[in-house]
C-alpha cells in the first residue's frame, strides 16, 4: 500500500468523541477499515492539566473535546493508537487550525514538539507514534496581554491528508478563594455593618483575577447570600450582626466558589462579636504636638503631620474604671486591607504591654514621611485580642501642595491656567494620588493673590467666594467657579486647609478674552510700518511675499505675549487651493507666542488667482482671527477684468457720434477680484489735438471711485456730434499695471462725414461715378482733415455690386481687388479701375469697418464716348441698322432708343437732330421738332416726325447728345418711293433668263438685283436679305441659299447676290427680298424644284411587260410622285418602242405628248408581230432621259414583217 492511500485511511473517519473515538483511531491507524470495538475502550486522546501543587494526584484529566486550557498551567496531551494498529511508529503533529490573525503566541500557547502551523516537511514538529502512546506538552502563559477564548488543534499526519480538528479554549477554568479580608470592623449588634471581601484569582497565578464567579456567603443563621465577583475578582459581602449570630462570642463568615472544574474552594473568618463594645464608652483618646497643643481629631481619626513627634495617651472612663489595672498593649491593626499601614514610617513606643492606671497610658509616636491611613489597635488581656479598640488615623504633609493638585481645565501643555472673560471656569483641587486628604473631612478656602495693579479680585469673582470656607465633597475635591470680568492680567491663586502650614498656590493665571481677536489683531507688515488689516481683505499678490503678523493688544494689556501659548495658521479652501498659497511656518504648524506675537510669510502662486480663508488660531480661545477675505490676484489688471462693450473686448474704442455706449468692467470667470474691495475708476486722458471730455461724457463721471463687485461695474458714456481721439483708462487701486485704451476715437456713422473720395479722370455726379470704355481711372478715399478715422486702423475696401441688368466686375476691374480690404491710412488709399468695352451700370461703394452708412454710387455708369455706341434710331418703330429710308410724301417718325445694357437713359442728357447736307437740300426733308432743337433724353422713344417731298435723293443727318464726343451720323438716308419694286428690280437666272426658271435638285440658280434708272439706290448702299415661304412639302432647308436666309447683306445693290440650290424633294416653295428702309418686299410665290431624273417624278405600274396574247393591249400606268410639280409645270408622256430589235414590232399609245394630270396617264401596248424581248421608252417633256420599260414577246402568229 502506498503512502498515500495510507495517509488517505489515515484520517477517513476521525471523531473526538468519547463513545467514538475508539473507531476514529482504529480506522487512522490500521491500514484498512476495520470493524468498530463492541465495548467503550479507554479514550485515546486526553488532556492532562497539570495541578499547582505538583501533586499528579490532584491533576485534571479531560477525555472529551472541548478541552479547557489554563493560563500559567502546563498541560499534556496524551495521544495513544488503539491496540493492533499498523500505524505505530509513523509521524504524527499537532497543528493549529486557527486564522492567522489569531495565533498561538497570542494566547500564550506553546508546545513541545512545537505546533505545525501549516503544511510541510519540516520534522522537527512530527514525534512517532510509539504502542505506548506519544505526548504534547502545552504551556499557556499568565501574562496580563494574552487573549482568552476557542482556539482549533488537530492531529496531522506526515503525509498529504485531511485534518481533524480539536476543539479547545483557553482561560482560567481552574480558580478559588484566595484571599478573604476584614475591613476591621468589630461586629456588633447594632453598630455599622461589617465588610468581608472574598478575591477569587486563578489557581496558577494570583494577579489573574477571575471576574463573573457567583460566590456564595454565609453567617451565623442568615441565609446565604450570592455575590458575583466585579472586574477585580473580588466579592464584597456587607453584614450587620444580629445577636442570634454570635456564638460563643464569635461569628464565622464562609465564602464558598467552585470553578470550571467543580472544584470548590472554602475559606472563614472568626470574628469576635459583641452585643455592645466596650472601649468607645470607657476610653478616652488625646493626640498631642510634644510640647504643643492638642490635635483635634479628623474624620479619619487621629491627625499626624509628617515628621512630626506625638504624644497619644488614653485614660480609662467611667464610674466603674473597668479597664484600669487592665494589661494594655497598642499595636498595629493586621486586617488584610490594612497590610501596608506600617509603611507609612510611623513609630510608637513602648510596644509592650503595661498596666493601664486611672490617670491613662501615654505612648511617643513619631509621624513618617508617607501619607495615608492608618490604624493602631489598644488591646486588653482581659478581652483578649479578639475585641481590640481601633484607633484609626490619617498622616499628611504640613505642605497642601504634598498632599493635593490643582485640577484646572488646561488650554495647553506646559501654560498655566488661562481665564477667559465672560466665560465660567472651574477650579478644583484633588487629593494626589495615595493622599487620604480627600478622605479628611476640611473644608478649603481659596485665596486671591493680585499681581497686577489693575486687576483685582472683583474682576474674578469665585463662588464660593474668596476666604469663605468650601467643603470637601466625598469624592476629596474642593470646587470653586470663577467668573471673570471683561479684564486683561495675570494673577494668583492659593487654596488654604486647616492644619497645614503650607497652602496650595497657583503661582500664575491669566485672564483674557475667549475671543482671540480681542485680545490680538493681525497686521500686514510694511516696510513704512505695520498696518492693522481689521476687518479688511488681505490682498496678495502672484509670486510676492507677504508677510502677516498676530500682535497682541498692548492698549487692553492682554498677557497674551507671556503666556507661551501656541498658535497657528488654518487654510480654508475656496476657489484656492492650499498648495497655491504657501505659508512660512507651513500651515498648522504650533509656534510658541513672544511678546511681540507671531507672524507668517504668505506668498502665491505665479500663475493663479482665487479667495480663501485664513484662520489665526492660538491655544485656548474659543474664537480665532479670522481673515474672511483673502483674495490672490496678479499684478496685471488684465488678468483679472475684462473691460466690454456690448459683452465684447477690443484693444481699443471706437464711438460714433450721438450714441449711447454702455461698459462693463468685470472680474474674469475665477478671479477674487470682486472679494477684494478695490477702487475701481474710468478715466478720460486727453492731449494736443485730442477731443474734451465733454463731447463724449461718461456717467458716473470720469474718475469718481467705487468698489468692484461681482457683476463688475458699468459706465454709459455719450457721445456729441464730434469727431477726435483720447485715451480711455480703467484703473484698479493697487494693481501695476492698468487697462489702457490708446487713441480710442469718436467718428460719425457717416462715412463721408470722415472720409473725400478724390479721383482723376472721371466725373463724380451723385449718386454716381461716370466712367469712360477703355480707359483708366485712379480713385482716392482720404480722411478729412481733422477726423481720427486713420487711427482706427479699419479696413476699408471698393465693393463692386451688379444686378439684374448690371455690368459685370470684368467690365471695369480693380487693383486691388473689389472687396480686398486695406487698412486706411492717413495718406488715404487708391485704386485702379480699368475700363472694357462695355457698356451699363454697376453700384461701387467705398467701405470702412464700423460705419453704418458708406460712400454709395449705386449708379454708376460705364459708356461709350461714342454715341452710336449707346443708342439706335427706328423708323415706324422699326429699327434702323445701317441707313435711314424716308417715303415720298410719308410722315415718319423717327425715335432715339437707348441700345440694351446701356445706361444712357440714367444720364437725362440732352440731345438734337443734324442735318448735314447729302443730295438733298434741308428743305426737301422736313424734321418736328426742328433740326438743332434740343430734347432731354429721359425716356426711350423721344425723337422727331421726318417728312419728305416728292423727290427721290440722297441726304445726311447727325444726332448729337451731351457730353459724348461723337455723334451718331445717319449717313446715306434715302428718300424714295414707299414700293420696293420702284427702285429695284429682282430676278433669278441670270440677266440673260426668260421666262421662268424651274430649279432641279442638285443645280445651283443665281439671284441678283439691278436698280431701276432714276433710283437714289444706284447711289448708295443698301442692306437686304432674303427669306423663305413654304408652300407645300419643300422646306427651307431643301433649298439651300448662300448668303442664308435671313442674313443681312450690306453694299449696292448691284453687288449683293445670293446662290440657290434645291435638294432631295420635288415641290413648291416661295421667296422674299427685304431691303432695309422699305416695308414693301419683292416676293417669288412660286418656284417649282424637280428632280433631274424622271423616274424621281413618276411611277410606273408595271414597271415589265410579257405580251402572250396579240389580240389584248397591256395597260401601263403613269402616275406623279407626292409633291410632284409637274401637272403645274404642264408636263406631257408619250410611249415609244425602242429600235433596237427590227424582228419584232409593238403598237405603242400614246405616240404623241399627252398632257399629265393629277390622276396620272394611262398607256397601252399591243403586240403587231415578232418574238423577243423589247424595251419601251416612256419620255417626259423637260427630261432628256427617258423610263425604260423592258418586255418580251411568247408567241408568233405572224411570220413577215409587214411593209413599212
Amino acid at each position: 500500500m502506498s503512502g498515500r492511500s495510507r495517509a488517505s485511511n489515515l484520517f477517513s473517519t476521525l471523531r473526538v468523541t468519547v463513545l467514538a473515538f475508539v473507531s476514529l483511531l482504529t480506522k487512522v491507524f490500521t491500514w484498512k477499515a476495520v470493524k468498530a470495538p463492541q465495548k467503550v475502550v479507554e479514550s485515546p486522546v486526553c488532556l492532562v492539566v497539570l495541578s499547582p501543587d505538583e501533586n499528579p494526584d490532584d491533576d485534571i484529566t479531560q477525555s472529551t473535546p472541548p478541552f479547557k486550557l489554563c493560563h500559567g498551567a502546563e498541560h499534556r496531551l496524551e495521544v495513544k493508537a488503539p491496540e493492533g494498529s499498523t500505524w505505530v511508529g509513523q509521524p504524527l503533529s499537532l497543528r493549529w487550525l486557527s486564522t492567522n490573525s489569531n495565533l498561538p503566541g497570542k494566547h500564550g500557547l506553546s508546545t513541545v514538539p512545537p505546533l505545525h502551523m501549516a503544511d510541510g516537511d519540516e520534522t522537527e514538529r512530527y514525534q512517532d507514534l510509539p504502542s505506548a502512546g506519544a505526548d504534547w506538552m502545552l504551556t499557556a502563559t499568565s501574562d496580563d496581554d494574552v487573549l482568552s477564548g476557542d482556539v482549533k488543534l488537530a492531529l496531522g499526519s506526515y503525509w498529504q491528508a485531511p485534518k481533524y480538528a480539536i476543539d479547545a479554549h483557553v482561560g482560567d477554568p481552574w480558580y478559588g478563594i484566595t484571599d478573604l479580608a476584614w475591613d476591621g470592623t468589630v461586629p456588633i449588634v447594632g453598630a455599622k455593618p461589617t465588610t468581608l471581601v472574598a478575591t477569587v484569582s486563578s489557581a496558577f497565578a494570583d494577579t489573574r483575577a477571575i471576574p463573573g464567579v457567583e460566590v456564595e456567603w454565609t453567617i451565623g443563621v442568615q441565609p446565604p447570600q450570592r455575590i458575583e465577583t466585579n472586574a477585580d475578582g473580588t466579592s464584597a459581602f456587607a453584614f450587620s450582626l444580629t445577636q442570634e449570630d454570635i456564638k460563643d462570642d464569635y461569628v464565622t463568615v464562609k465564602a464558598a466558589c467552585k470553578d470550571a472544574f467543580g472544584h470548590e474552594t472554602v475559606d472563614a473568618r472568626e470574628l469576635r462579636a459583641f452585643v455592645k463594645a466596650p472601649w468607645n464608652e470607657l476610653m478616652t483618646v488625646v493626640l498631642r504636638e510634644k510640647g504643643g497643643p492638642v490635635v483635634d481629631p479628623s474624620a479619619l481619626g487621629m491627625r499626624l503631620t509628617r515628621g512630626v513627634e506625638y504624644e497619644l495617651t488614653l485614660t480609662p472612663q467611667g464610674e466603674d474604671d473597668y479597664f484600669v489595672g487592665h494589661m494594655i498593649t497598642l499595636d498595629w491593626f493586621e486586617g488584610s486591607l490594612r497590610r501596608r499601614a506600617n509603611q507609612l514610617g510611623i513609630d510608637f513606643q513602648p510596644k509592650s504591654g503595661r498596666t493601664m492606671p486611672k490617670e491613662g497610658l501615654t505612648w511617643d509616636v513619631s509621624a513618617g514621611e508617607q501619607s495615608g491611613q492608618f490604624t493602631l489597635q489598644a488591646w486588653s488581656q482581659t478581652l483578649g485580642q479578639g475585641v481590640p479598640f481601633h484607633l484609626d488615623g490619617v498622616q499628611m504633609s504640613a505642605n497642601l501642595a504634598d498632599e493635593a493638585e490643582w485640577d484646572i481645565a488646561l488650554s495647553a501643555d506646559k501654560v498655566p491656567p488661562i481665564f477667559q472673560a465672560g466665560v465660567h471656569k472651574t477650579v478644583r483641587i484633588v487629593p494626589k494620588d495615595g493622599s487620604p486628604l480627600g478622605l479628611a473631612g476640611l473644608e478649603a478656602t481659596l485665596m486671591f493673590d493680585k499681581k497686577e495693579e489693575y486687576l483685582t479680585a472683583n474682576y474674578l469673582s469665585a463662588v464660593p467666594a474668596y476666604g469663605k470656607p468650601n467643603a470637601v465633597s466625598e469624592e476629596g475635591d474642593a470646587t470653586w467657579t470663577i467668573k471673570p470680568n471683561n479684564r486683561r492680567g495675570e494673577f494668583g491663586l492659593h487654596v488654604e486647609m486647616p492644619g497645614f502650614t503650607t497652602p496650595l498656590k497657583l503661582e500664575t493665571g491669566y485672564l483674557m478674552s475667549s475671543h482671540l481677536y480681542n485680545d490680538a489683531t493681525v497686521v500686514i507688515e510694511n516696510d513704512d510700518g505695520d498696518v492693522d488689516l481689521g476687518s479688511k481683505v488681505l490682498v496678495l499678490r502672484r509670486n510676492k511675499s507677504l508677510t502677516i503678523k498676530l500682535v497682541p493688544k498692548a492698549h487692553r494689556n492682554t498677557p497674551l505675549g507671556r503666556t507661551g501659548l501656541k498658535g497657528w495658521i488654518e487654510f480654508e479652501e475656496g476657489s484656492l487651493k492650499q498648495d497655491k498659497l504657501t505659508a512660512t511656518p507651513t500651515y498648522n504648524k504650533p509656534e510658541p507666542i513672544t511678546a511681540e506675537g507671531l507672524s507668517w510669510t504668505l506668498k502665491g502662486d505665479e500663475n493663479v488667482s482665487g479667495n480663501c480663508t485664513l484662520y489665526i488660531k492660538v491655544e485656548s480661545f474659543d474664537s480665532p482671527c479670522t481673515i474672511a477675505k483673502v483674495v490672490l490676484l496678479s499684478s496685471n489688471l488684465g488678468d483679472e477684468v475684462v473691460f466690454t462693450h456690448a459683452g465684447n473686448e477690443y484693444p481699443r474704442f471706437i464711438f460714433r457720434r450721438n450714441g449711447g455706449y454702455e461698459f462693463l468692467c468685470q472680474p474674469k470667470a475665477g478671479s477674487p477680484l470682486a472679494l477684494a474691495e478695490l477702487d475701481c475708476s474710468l478715466n478720460f486722458v486727453g492731449g494736443e489735438g485730442a477731443l474734451a471730455q465733454e463731447e463724449i461724457p461718461a456717467s458716473p463721471k470720469y474718475g469718481d471711485k467705487r468698489k468692484m463687485t461681482e457683476e463688475g461695474l458699468g459706465w454709459r458714456l455719450e457721445s456729441q456730434n464730434a469727431s477726435g481721439w483720447f485715451d480711455l483708462i480703467v484703473a484698479v487701486e493697487g494693481f501695476d499695471t492698468q487697462l489702457n485704451y490708446p487713441k480710442s476715437i469718436l467718428l460719425s456713422k457717416h462715412l463721408s462725414d470722415e472720409v473725400e473720395l478724390q479721383w482723376e479722370g472721371g466725373v463724380e455726379e451723385s449718386p454716381r461715378l461716370m466712367f469712360r470704355r477703355n480707359k483708366r481711372y485712379g480713385l482716392q478715399c482720404k480722411p478729412k482733415s481733422g477726423s481720427p478715422l486713420a487711427l482706427a486702423e479699419s479696413k476699408c475696401s471698393l465693393n463692386f455690386t451688379g444686378g439684374e441688368g448690371a455690368l459685370a466686375e470684368k467690365e471695369i476691374p480693380a487693383s486691388p481687388k473689389y472687396g480686398e480690404a486695406n487698412i486706411m491710412t492717413a495718406e488715404g488709399l487708391t485704386w485702379t479701375l480699368d475700363s472694357k468695352n462695355a457698356s451699363g451700370w454697376f453700384g461701387l461703394s467705398v467701405r470702412v469697418d464700423g460705419f453704418s452708412y458708406m460712400l454709395d454710387y449705386p449708379e454708376s455708369i460705364l459708356v461709350s464716348e461714342r454715341l452710336s455706341d449707346e443708342v439706335y434710331v427706328t423708323r415706324d418703330d422699326e429699327r434702323v441698322e445701317s441707313q435711314l429710308v424716308l417715303h415720298q410724301d410719308t410722315e415718319h417718325p423717327v425715335s432715339l432708343h437707348a441700345k440694351p445694357g446701356s445706361p444712357i437713359l440714367k444720364l437725362q442728357y440732352d440731345f438734337q437732330l443734324i442735318f448735314a447736307g447729302g443730295g438733298l437740300s434741308r428743305d426737301k426733308v422736313t424734321a418736328s421738332p426742328d433740326y438743332e432743337e434740343k430734347q432731354n433724353f429721359s425716356a426711350p422713344g423721344l425723337g422727331w416726325t421726318l417728312k419728305g417731298e416728292a423727290v427721290r435723293g440722297v441726304f445726311d443727318l447727325k444726332i448729337k447728345m451731351d457730353n459724348f464726343k461723337e455723334p451718331l451720323a445717319l449717313s446715306n438716308s434715302l428718300l424714295v418711293s414707299s414700293k420696293l419694286e420702284d427702285e429695284l428690280l429682282a430676278y433669278i437666272g441670270g440677266p440673260m433668263q426668260k421666262g421662268r426658271v424651274i430649279f432641279r435638285r442638285g443645280e445651283p440658280e443665281p439671284l441678283d438685283l439691278s436698280p431701276l434708272a432714276g433710283s437714289p439706290l444706284e447711289d448708295v448702299a443698301i442692306t437686304a436679305w432674303l427669306t423663305f415661304n413654304k408652300i407645300a412639302n419643300v422646306t427651307e432647308d431643301k433649298v439651300i441659299a448662300v448668303p442664308p436666309y435671313s442674313e443681312k447683306k450690306t453694299g449696292k445693290a448691284k453687288d449683293l447676290k445670293w446662290s440657290l440650290t434645291g435638294v432631295d424633294v420635288s415641290g413648291v416653295f416661295g421667296l422674299e427680298l427685304h431691303v432695309e428702309g422699305f416695308s414693301s418686299t419683292i416676293r417669288f410665290d412660286r418656284e417649282h424644284l424637280i428632280s433631274q431624273k424622271i423616274a424621281d417624278e413618276v411611277s410606273i405600274n408595271p414597271i415589265s411587260i410579257e405580251l402572250r396574247d396579240h389580240d389584248t393591249p397591256v395597260l401601263i400606268e403613269v402616275t406623279l410622285k407626292p409633291g410632284s410639280p409637274l401637272v403645274e409645270l404642264g408636263g406631257s408622256v408619250s410611249l415609244h418602242q425602242r429600235k433596237d430589235n427590227p424582228q419584232l414590232r409593238l403598237i405603242c399609245k400614246p405616240v404623241n405628248w399627252t398632257p399629265l394630270s393629277p390622276e396620272g396617264v394611262e398607256c397601252s401596248v399591243e403586240h403587231l408581230y415578232g418574238i423577243g424581248e423589247f424595251i419601251l421608252e416612256l419620255t417626259c417633256a423637260h427630261y432628256y432621259e427617258p423610263i425604260p420599260i423592258p418586255g418580251k414577246v411568247n408567241f408568233s402568229l405572224i411570220d413577215t414583217v409587214p411593209d413599212e
